[in-house]
C-alpha cells in the first residue's frame, strides 16, 4: 500500500510541477496556479485517507481485484 500511495503522490506532485512551470512560462496565471494546488490538497488528503484509515487489505483488494 504504501508504494501505491508514493506512486500516487509522485503523479500528483508532477502535475503541480507541470503546472508551476506553465505560470514561470506566462501560459497560466496565479489563480490557476491556486486551483490546481487546491485540487493537489484535495486529492492528497484523500489519497491519504485511502492508504492509511480503515481495512488495508479491503483496500488493496480494490487496487488490484480479488486475491
Amino acid at each position: 500500500m504504501s508504494a501505491y500511495h508514493e506512486a500516487e503522490l509522485a503523479e500528483l506532485a508532477a502535475h503541480v510541477a507541470e503546472t508551476i512551470d506553465q505560470f514561470r512560462s506566462d501560459v497560466l496565471t496565479a489563480l490557476d496556479v491556486d486551483e490546481v494546488l487546491f485540487q493537489y490538497s484535495c486529492a492528497a488528503k484523500e489519497l491519504w485517507k485511502f492508504c492509511n484509515i480503515g481495512d488495508a487489505q479491503a483496500a488493496a483488494v480494490q487496487l488490484h481485484g480479488a486475491p
